[in-house]
């Protein structure tokens, strides 16, 4: 079931709430009034830092993929020494 993001146009109360994607959410838990309004956010952001014009993007993918694989490796040593019940 999909989250969704709302907002209280009255009292500007905010909240996250699961539904279907063919209902809506209308009353205000605090206000009590037919008052939210979902909330639309970007799911995409750019770090700016990370795309400085001096950075080629291949080379920002390799280091990442190189942190990924380093943490693997950690988490594969970790899931080897514990022992499971």
């Amino acid at each position: 079931m999909p989250r969704y993001l709302y907002e209280c146009t009255s009292c500007a109360h905010s909240g996250s709430f699961f539904h279907l994607m063919s209902e809506t959410i209308e009353m205000c838990e605090l206000c009590d009034q037919k008052t939210m309004q979902k909330i639309f956010k970007n799911s995409f952001m750019l770090n700016k830092k990370q795309t400085s014009s001096s950075s080629k993007v291949g080379e920002i993918t390799k280091q990442h993929i190189e942190e990924n694989k380093k943490l693997l490796k950690e988490q594969q040593k970790e899931a080897r020494e514990t022992t499971y019940e």
